[in-house]
């Protein structure tokens, strides 16, 4: 009974390590702009040098469905696109 209780303990400490570690489950997760229907056709990209970046403009693209435009600023900072340089 007693290493049974020791084996479940030392399984929720090393999970909760790896957690640690790892950053946990959220950090897992992809950011929600990615969930946004037509995403695509609302970003647009900038040459940060040696890559191209995707980033969200000041204005609204012209195949941006206004509804996805809205809700793509509507998101939290750290789940939607970065803003364009130059907004």
């Amino acid at each position: 009974m007693i290493a049974k209780s020791l084996r479940a303990l030392s399984l929720v400490l090393a999970a909760f390590c790896a957690a640690l570690v790892f950053g946990g489950a959220q950090a897992a997760l992809p950011p929600k702009y990615l969930s946004v229907p037509h995403w695509r056709q609302c970003s647009s990209q900038q040459s940060m040098g040696s890559y191209n970046a995707v980033c969200l403009p000041a204005q609204r693209p012209a195949g941006c469905p206004q509804s996805s435009w809205r809700a793509l600023n509507q998101l939290d900072e750290d789940q939607r696109l970065p803003l364009c340089r130059g907004n």
